[in-house]
């Protein structure tokens, strides 16, 4: 049996972990060949990150978040980019309004879209220390059609 991954996604969320996750797909997507997809995922409760203490004036439509969020997730995306084209790496980005979980939509989305593997870090933005593992990273490996590579941070 061959092993390859024609198509490969990796879920970014701004977090070190993620953007490290990326670099580590961006490499094996450069080995396989592959297409490498970084999408990110607009929540429902996405408002609360931009209407929370040290936001001067919290956006006062669904509308004004969602283009918020999406010039955040611009730039990561534009990093990413950046390294993909260097290493010639076939890379398309997505961002994704999420209606059920982040966790769930992801799901659907590997099935949909056929993916052959999933690159995420071990914690996205949460970043809750005492977890071993993000609740995301734990219900891919768990629920995942496909491969799972998790990313840990090296800590210091």
């Amino acid at each position: 049996m061959e092993i390859g991954f024609p198509k490969i996604v990796v879920g970014i969320d701004g977090s070190d972990e993620s953007m490290k996750a990326a670099e580590y797909a961006i490499s094996v997507a450069k080995m396989y060949d592959a297409e490498l997809i970084a999408i990110n995922f607009l929540t429902s409760d996405i408002g609360y990150i931009y209407s929370s203490p040290g936001v001067e004036s919290p956006p006062l439509t669904i509308g004004e978040i969602i283009l918020l969020a999406e010039d955040e997730a611009k730039k990561w995306f534009d990093q990413i980019k950046d390294t993909a084209n260097a290493k010639r790496v076939r890379l398309k980005t997505e961002l994704i309004v999420a209606k059920k979980s982040v966790l769930s939509t992801m799901l659907e989305y590997i099935e949909e879209q056929n993916i052959s593997l999933v690159v995420v870090g071990t914690r996205g933005r949460s970043g809750v220390k005492r977890m071993l593992l993000g609740s995301i990273a734990s219900g891919l490996v768990t629920y995942s059609p496909c491969p799972v590579l998790v990313i840990k941070q090296k800590t210091k």
